[in-house]
């Protein structure tokens, strides 16, 4: 059993948990290092509930979120355009930036590029709403990701295939940073999902736990987590 955690309902965050981040392999591999010089504190906060998401308001946010995807994919150079995941995250960060910069030629662009965004996801199986995932976004393969848009993503989140984060009596979950989401999961409801926690594949994840690996269906609190997959 997960030790006991009380709840801070300011920030809807357990309280007290100490939280292992993965290993330097990992950190790597997901680029949170160029993450955070990137983006430093040039990335715009909107209000969700009760937490922060990190939104594309300029061009240096937008140039850092697509910076940090491709580090998340292991992506450089041409290698970037070769592959139909980072295309989509392309097209999908444009929009984001257009909408939120503000002016009416932005929005009415936005319209248009999102509508690209819809139609790349229908090919490709994904279900990704503006301003719903943070930087360092890993779709690890092409294949059905569904994501309600009033759910919420952290940054340096990696999500695989068959992966459903959806509402349930009202509520969506809230993913935090640097969480591993694994093939078939499916998360609902009024769920907060802690930093640096595992997802194990297949799991039906619908209450909060503290961070480390979660798993089963229900899933439970198996074992802190001192890695990813």
């Amino acid at each position: 059993m997960p030790p006991a955690a009380e709840i801070d309902h300011t920030h809807n965050r357990p309280r007290g948990l100490v939280i292992r981040a993965p290993d330097t392999q990992t950190v790597r591999a997901c680029g949170r290092m160029r993450l955070m010089t990137r983006l430093g504190a040039s990335v715009n906060p909107i209000a969700h509930e009760n937490i922060t998401q990190r939104i594309i308001q300029t061009r240096a946010d937008l140039r850092a979120f697509l910076d940090a995807d491709a580090d998340a994919s292991d992506l450089d150079g041409v290698r970037r355009w070769l592959s139909p995941t980072y295309r989509f995250q392309w097209m999908l960060r444009h929009a984001e930036f257009l909408r939120n910069s503000g002016g009416r030629g932005k929005r009415i662009a936005s319209i248009a590029v999102s509508r690209l965004v819809t139609r790349q996801g229908i090919k490709l199986g994904f279900t990704v709403p503006l301003n719903t995932t943070g930087p360092g976004l890993c779709l690890a393969h092409w294949g059905t990701v569904v994501i309600h848009p009033e759910a919420r993503v952290g940054a340096n989140c990696r999500i695989h295939v068959d992966v459903v984060i959806g509402m349930a009596y009202g509520a969506t979950p809230i993913i935090g940073d640097n969480v591993y989401i694994g093939p078939g999961a499916k998360i609902s409801g009024e769920v907060t999902v802690a930093d640096g926690s595992v997802i194990g594949a297949n799991s039906v994840v619908t209450k909060s736990w503290p961070a480390g690996l979660v798993a089963g269906n229900p899933a439970q609190w198996l074992r802190e987590a001192t890695r990813w997959p």
